[in-house]
């Protein structure tokens, strides 16, 4: 009898281990099924969880809506090598997750295929290589060295076709980088889609910088407006959008400031960029230095403008502003040029308060640089705000609480010498939109002054903008120049000046849908831009802060150890 029943314990436990087991299956088929059913849903809804802090990985609204606004339908080429390079593999699952977005966007418009250029027999290989040319897709050289060996492969390829109705394919020939991928697509799609392009006029006659001089690198990046260089000895053209007067460094005669007035009281929109002071090596002038690099000396710019501006209500000051928050810049130092600090390469920061106002022209923008800039005021009405109907918004300032200042005067500018700070000091305003009916500088008529002057009589001379303008004025125009710009190589804080001059030629022309866009763009963070006295305060931290925190760690540790040995031997 004790015998049966032990037996019946030891059987007990085979019911329930059965029952467990019964459990565990269910479990795991239950799991298997709802994985099934997540990867079924997963492949017809299409979505992704973006972490990162600008949503680098998500299509933005601009983009979701070009797509899903497309006349007719787009077909996109990807010309993808299915054995990329390792470097070149991961940007290409980037491609792909990105097209199946705005596939996912546009409502069944815009469809895409991925084809490889080196699959197929030689007869398929050579069709490809045709439609490669006429699309203008280019091979990726990529080099790498491994086991003492350089190797040089050419057989990768990793470009777009945009294909839209009759109109010429327009392509992306190498996408060799994720940064700013979907800013070139959105491009691309709404310059195929587009009936007009925007145009562009840049003043040549009065010594200014254009794309095809000193702005060479920001031409570059202008592709979607029809850009040319005129005279404002005539009239500008009525079907011009956005008259770009950047750095003259002449005097205007009256029948130039009078083409200006009267295209922008067309309703049209005028971007100004001009330096208060101009920075010269001066002539016939020795300075001993001690064989150190001749010094620039600062004079005032006369460009004759100052009358027209303070009838639009804004004066640019012939100074320079210094801050104590600034980034190396190019310098010339023996025969070569090297990037030092000195206050004369301002940074206004977003960190600081140097992006006073939201405006589409510096939301989002991290930083810009300013080299030798002047400060802008307003006068008059618009500083007294009785201007009906115009709006004057503040683009950018330097720093307050003593940290920048005004140099007015002769100045001499010495790279390696610190100037004094003077007692006007900031923040100091660098320019400003403004935005309205704009009054003309000439309602008596063309100027009759100048003899040379063929315009129409009076009684045709607009006197206020018939529409809203866009007048958009900085005081200083260095921070376009190629020699600048080309320093973002070096002090990545510059690459944002181009970012800036975009940006605000789109809000002029009135097509600012891309604005968010190029800033998203932006992946190089430049370290935060810190005071003089920051810097040097972290400096002094990492050498000697960081070892006396950890010694005094440590001795509290030691202290803490000799306590509890203490307390166990009583």
């Amino acid at each position: 009898m004790a015998s049966s029943k032990k037996s019946s314990q030891a059987m007990a436990p085979a019911p329930a281990k059965a029952k467990t087991a019964a459990n565990a299956l269910v479990t795991t088929a239950a799991i298997i099924g709802a994985i099934l059913c997540l990867n079924v849903v997963g492949g017809r809804v299409f979505h992704r969880i973006d972490l990162t802090e600008d949503k680098l990985y998500t299509l933005s609204a601009t983009s979701r809506q070009t797509v899903a606004n497309l006349p007719d339908k787009m077909k996109v080429r990807a010309y993808i090598s299915s054995n990329l390079q390792p470097q070149l593999a991961q940007i290409g699952r980037y491609v792909r997750d990105l097209l199946d977005e705005y596939a996912a966007a546009s409502n069944g418009k815009l469809s895409w295929e991925v084809i490889d250029p080196l699959e197929g027999s030689d007869e398929e290989r050579n069709q490809k290589k045709e439609e490669l040319r006429k699309n203008k897709i280019e091979p990726i050289t990529l080099q790498s060295v491994s086991e003492a060996k350089l190797e040089i492969s050419g057989d990768n390829y990793l470009g777009l076709a945009f294909i839209y109705g009759d109109k010429e394919p327009e392509s992306l020939p190498k996408v060799i980088q994720t940064e700013s991928l979907e800013f070139n697509i959105t491009s691309i799609i709404k310059k195929l889609t587009s009936q007009k392009r925007r145009k562009i006029a840049m003043a040549s006659s009065e010594g200014e910088l254009t794309t095809t001089q000193g702005m060479q690198l920001i031409g570059r990046e202008m592709g979607d407006y029809d850009i040319s260089a005129i005279s404002l000895d005539q009239p500008v053209a009525d079907d011009v959008d956005v008259l770009v007067l950047a750095g003259p460094k002449k005097p205007f005669s009256d029948k130039a400031k009078y083409n200006i007035d009267q295209f922008l009281m067309k309703g049209k929109a005028v971007a100004l960029f001009l330096d208060g002071m101009v920075i010269e090596t001066p002539q016939n002038m020795q300075f001993n230095l001690g064989g150190a690099e001749q010094p620039r000396m600062g004079r005032a710019n006369d460009t004759n403008l100052g009358d027209l501006l303070e009838k639009y209500g804004v004066k640019v000051q012939s100074d320079i502003i210094m801050d104590e928050q600034n980034v190396p810049g190019p310098v010339p130092v023996g025969n070569q040029i090297m990037a030092a600090n000195h206050p004369v390469f301002v940074a206004v920061a977003e960190k600081s308060g140097g992006f006073p106002s939201k405006s589409p022209v510096t939301d989002n923008m991290k930083v810009l640089v300013l080299p030798f800039p002047s400060s802008v005021e307003l006068v008059g009405d618009l500083k007294d705000k009785k201007a009906a109907g115009v709006t004057a918004t503040p683009i950018a300032q330097s720093t307050g609480g003593g940290r920048s200042w005004r140099q007015s005067g002769f100045f001499l500018f010495n790279p390696q010498a610190r100037p004094q700070k003077s007692n006007e000091l900031g923040p100091f305003t660098f320019g400003y939109a403004i935005e309205g009916k704009i009054k003309s500088a000439f309602p008596a008529g063309p100027p009759g002054s100048d003899p040379n002057v063929s315009a129409p009589d009076a009684a045709k001379s607009l006197k206020e903008a018939a529409a809203p303008a866009r007048f958009l004025i900085m005081g200083d125009s260095d921070f376009l120049n190629d020699q600048f710009m080309q320093t973002a190589r070096f002090v990545p804080h510059y690459q944002f000046n181009l970012l800036f001059f975009v940006n605000a030629i789109d809000w002029l022309a009135r097509d600012d849908s891309l604005v968010s866009l190029r800033i998203k763009g932006v992946s190089a963070r430049p370290l935060e831009v810190t005071m003089d006295g920051e810097t040097r305060a972290a400096m002094y931290f990492d050498v000697l802060g960081v070892p006396i925190l950890l010694g005094a760690f440590g001795i509290v540790l030691w202290r803490v150890r000799t306590a509890r040995r203490r307390s166990f031997k009583l």
